[in-house]
């Protein structure tokens, strides 16, 4: 069983250009009372953090629900999280009360039957989906299972893309959505694939919002703090019509810029950064790019649109789902 307890904060990065903060703590946090080595934890854990059980804030306030951004079978000794700054800062070198483990709320028929998933994550929801997404790559390379996997982040803020390094995260589709995005030239630059440029040069929707920010009374709270009361301005809603797809085929990509359909067979820490990321500057028509991805497969009750994000975006994405691709859903909402 686990316990509450105390645990000292391994690392903490952070940039001056970015709201969002890795952390790291021992792995050791999830072994058994007696000491022995737990069977772990699949995606979609999460822990709570709080101040120390000495400091009169521990009993006066609530405690902190982060998902756990790496997986337990990883061979790193430490988990990792994602976290948005709030006024509960975490530094490195300091303990804090733990509740290790709040388990997945996934149901285990996903992890034993999906065959087609799209993940969409905005902001700091980033640390539910990518745990997802690494889970079902393994499985792909070292089991062999034929899953479709689309995995797409939204941020407003370049700084955050730090966290594709930091993280050595590959695979995912990236849309920066702030008017602080990146331009063609450096894009370029990069060797990064820049897909639709005269749909994304269009207005954003998402321009306004900060996608890791929700309503105070959501029913699930990860990687926020819930003392901070500034509510985000409306989500726009983007274009719902689902357009008629055929199934799509094989683009003709470069070395550097190949999708994931052509890289998972490849070593997850072998291949290079920039053949495992694209990235698009502006808004992403999710309509458009769930259904392209939901044709790759016919059963509908083993397709899945998971997405963790303001409720405002998961609303969508959960009308897509069911609406249009008459597929299976699942949600967290991140919220302040």
């Amino acid at each position: 069983m686990w316990k509450c307890g105390l645990v000292m904060i391994s690392d903490v990065i952070q940039k001056e250009n970015s709201d969002l903060v890795v952390v790291r703590i021992s792995k050791s946090v999830f072994n058994n009372r007696d000491g022995s080595t737990t069977r772990g934890f699949l995606p979609g854990a999460h822990l709570r953090l709080g101040y120390q059980f000495k400091d009169w804030k521990f009993w006066t306030l609530p405690s902190h629900p982060y998902s756990i951004a790496s997986n337990y079978e990883d061979r790193s000794s430490q988990v990792e999280l994602i976290v948005k700054r709030t006024r509960f800062q975490i530094v490195a070198g300091f303990e804090y009360s733990i509740h290790p483990h709040l388990p997945s709320a996934l149901p285990l028929e996903f992890f034993q039957t999906v065959e087609n998933i799209s993940i969409v994550c905005g902001g700091s929801g980033l640390g539910f989906g990518l745990p997802i997404f690494n889970y079902f790559k393994e499985k792909i390379i070292k089991e062999g299972r034929d899953i479709k996997l689309n995995f797409i982040w939204i941020t407003r803020n370049e700084g955050d893309l730090y966290l594709l390094d930091e993280l050595a995260i590959h695979g995912v589709t990236v849309y920066l959505t702030g008017s602080n995005g990146l331009g063609q030239d450096q894009f370029e630059h990069q060797q990064h694939i820049s897909l639709n440029q005269n749909e994304n040069q269009s207005n954003s929707p998402f321009d306004d919002i900060e996608l890791s920010t929700l309503p105070q009374n959501t029913t699930t709270t990860d990687n926020q703090d819930q003392e901070i009361p500034n509510d985000p301005p409306p989500y726009t809603e983007f274009a719902k019509s689902t357009p008629s797809l055929p199934p799509p085929s094989a683009p003709s990509l470069s070395h550097e810029s190949r999708d994931i359909d052509s890289v998972l067979s490849e070593d997850l820490h072998t291949t290079s950064f920039q053949n495992k990321i694209i990235k698009n500057v502006g808004r992403p028509n999710l309509s458009e790019l769930l259904a392209e991805h939901s044709v790759k497969t016919i059963d509908y009750a083993n397709k899945w649109v998971v997405s963790c994000g303001p409720r405002s975006l998961n609303t969508d994405c959960q009308k897509i789902a069911e609406d249009e691709l008459k597929c299976r859903y699942f949600t967290e909402d991140y919220a302040m």
